[in-house]
């Protein structure tokens, strides 16, 4: 049960001067539009774990966990699937913050890391590259090291032609990978606001009704590889072309 107001007596539970109404539950057709006080809870508490939470202000008792579509916890409600979308830098720099204002941050761990950056430094390997390999996850890296492998075999290509370095950091194979990371984070931005408006990442697909056409193609992963693999061809063969 939540404090009629303010925070509580040992600062894990603080009650907002804000309230929240007229929501779907769960990205449903299930629509609620009794009012709602606004809790968050900052460290586990009686076995509710940290979040953001709706009270019924007449009983003081949580009704609703309040979960983003993005980074959130909550996969299943009622036996119906939830999209969740994956943000691990959000994560990582939401973990640090509310660790930092919270003063339960694992600063044992940090110094690890940070002595463990220092070595990596000190063998001549950038420590950066290494720690974003660590917290990504393999999903995500493993796109990154496909891209480092077209870029070393262009360099190799450049080397070959007697291009400097310069040459190919303006050629246009940055200019055609810029654009393939602003198109992915727009489209990223996109399917957001869809889940977001419309309470499924899939909802256009389900309107479109292409991945119907395409029957077994839509999901196979083996059309997904071949496709991959020849965008990264015609990176390569950008990447390798000379400015005009």
């Amino acid at each position: 049960m939540a404090p009629a107001a303010g925070r509580s007596p040992d600062g894990s539970v603080l009650v907002l001067d804000q309230t929240m109404s007229g929501f779907r539950v769960a990205g449903g057709e299930t629509f609620d539009t009794t009012r709602y006080q606004v809790v968050r809870v900052y460290t586990a508490t009686n076995g509710v774990p940290p979040g953001k939470y709706l009270v019924d202000p007449a009983t003081r008792e949580i009704r609703y966990v309040v979960d983003p579509g993005i980074g959130g916890r909550v996969r299943e409600y009622e036996g119906r699937r939830l999209t969740r979308l994956d943000s691990p830098k959000a994560t990582l720099m939401a973990f640090i913050a509310d660790g930092i204002l919270t003063h339960r941050l694992p600063w044992a761990l940090v110094l690890i890391g940070v002595f463990l950056a220092i070595a990596i430094e000190l063998t001549g390997v950038q420590s950066l590259p290494v720690a974003v390999g660590v917290y990504l996850p393999i999903t995500t890296s493993a796109g990154m090291f496909a891209g480092g492998i077209v870029r070393w075999l262009v360099e190799r290509r450049a080397r070959s032609d007697n291009r400097s370095l310069a040459d190919i950091e303006s050629g246009p194979g940055v200019l055609f990978s810029s654009g393939l990371i602003a198109g992915g984070a727009i489209g990223g931005i996109v399917i957001a606001a869809i889940a977001g408006a419309k309470g499924s990442a899939d909802w256009l697909a389900d309107h479109v009704g292409l991945h119907h056409a395409l029957g077994g193609l839509a999901q196979s992963s083996v059309v997904a590889l071949v496709i991959f693999a020849l965008l990264g061809f015609l990176l390569y063969r950008i990447g390798a072309r000379r400015a005009p």
